[in-house]
């Protein structure tokens, strides 16, 4: 992607190809999740795939109304004992989906047993016209 040369100003120097491409990825990203689609069942769901499910201690969704016609869906997850080889492919996955989940919150404690992290992470996705 571009690069940013000033902080005052967004100033970015890009290709035509490159401008078609951000375009693109922006109008991906304001796109409105599929009704049934829901931030706690993907978490979960990603969680299983990724062989993290047992590491699960808690997984709670909230909704916070934004205005009117946007909201935000926020879910809470907390991972123990995890290791580090498997929470990176896992947050990796969530930055990279399709849905533009953000990761608002990330605080990762190390445990007593070497090799084992504590994970505390809020994920969050805006909802239109909910």
């Amino acid at each position: 992607l571009p690069k940013v040369f000033s902080t005052e100003e967004l100033k970015v120097e890009t290709t035509e190809d490159e401008k078609f491409i951000i375009i693109d990825r922006v109008k991906e990203l304001l796109k409105n999740p599929p009704a049934n689609f829901t931030l706690f069942s993907y978490l979960d769901n990603l969680a299983t795939r990724n062989n993290l499910k047992q590491n699960i201690d808690f997984l709670r969704p909230s909704n916070k109304q934004l205005s009117d016609e946007v909201s935000l869906e926020i879910v809470d997850l907390r991972l123990k004992a995890v290791r580090l080889g498997k929470l990176m492919p896992f947050l990796a996955k969530i930055e990279s989906s399709e849905f533009a989940i953000s990761i608002d919150r990330l605080t990762i404690r190390t445990e007593k047993e070497p090799g084992l992290l504590d994970v505390d992470l809020t994920c969050s996705i805006v909802r239109k016209g909910q």
